[in-house]
């Protein structure tokens, strides 16, 4: 009997991929057509817009992403659930901090230059900073949504058995003599055994839960299907025959 359920993140990580390109592209096509625009903001303008859109985008897909890992742990992943975590989280740190770095640069330019940041003379000009800045961001991201991209398609190619699997596996061996409670191998650290047995008794307290809500719903329904039941019996005994 097979449970595995794929992770359906790899189609949102691959628009978030193709997003950050355009955005790259984006400015090179600003930086080629700086020649015609040597004294307006209009390049500024639409690079914060795209900052502001990236780090919108990110934000709504982190909280995607936390949703959608939050069934590998439901399903007894706890490996994989951190470490999937662990990149995705990554994608919003970045573009956060890189925001508030291109805001605070934007800012202290503004004071240097009296407020006349809008032009190319050489390449450490304002606008150029600004660019350099944005750039390192994509460039920071773009290798950690492509990790993530891999990671997620190993998992759904090689379907691993859940950390749970594996454990009653390894406990049910010949070789166990151990006895244990949990699924700790020899010489591993006590820090992350107590890890894994709090992420044990969050999967089991998640399936009771689950369970309980499961058979309340068949109670409810039995007995909304007795009371019909015995509504119908009521009236046909109400009703005197011709």
């Amino acid at each position: 009997f097979d449970n595995f359920k794929p992770l359906n993140t790899f189609k949102v990580a691959f628009f978030q991929f193709i997003f950050a390109c355009s955005l790259e592209v984006l400015v090179v096509v600003l930086l080629l057509t700086r020649e015609n625009l040597h004294h307006t903001c209009g390049q500024i303008i639409v690079l914060l817009f795209s900052q502001t859109a990236l780090w919108l985008i990110t934000f709504i897909l982190d909280h995607y992403y936390r949703a959608s890992h939050y069934d590998l742990r439901l399903y007894g992943h706890f490996h994989q659930h951190k470490k999937l975590n662990k990149i995705a989280t990554c994608f919003l740190y970045i573009v956060s901090f890189c925001s508030a770095i291109i805001i605070a640069t934007i800012g202290l330019l503004l004071q240097i230059y009296s407020g006349n940041i809008c032009f190319y003379k050489n390449f450490n000009s304002p606008t150029y900073i600004i660019f350099y800045l944005f750039s390192i961001q994509i460039v920071s991201l773009i290798p950690n949504i492509i990790n993530y991209m891999i990671s997620v398609s190993l998992f759904n190619q090689l379907r691993p058995l859940s950390d749970i699997e594996r454990h009653e596996c390894w406990f049910s061996s010949e070789n166990q003599t151990s006895t244990e409670v949990g699924y700790r191998l020899e010489s591993e650290a006590i820090t992350s055994f107590l890890e894994k047995q709090a992420d044990l008794i969050q999967y089991y307290k998640i399936a009771n839960n689950d369970l309980s809500k499961r058979l309340e719903n068949v109670h409810s329904t039995l007995q909304h299907r007795h009371n019909v039941g015995d509504s119908c019996a009521q009236q046909e005994s109400n009703v005197t025959p011709p």
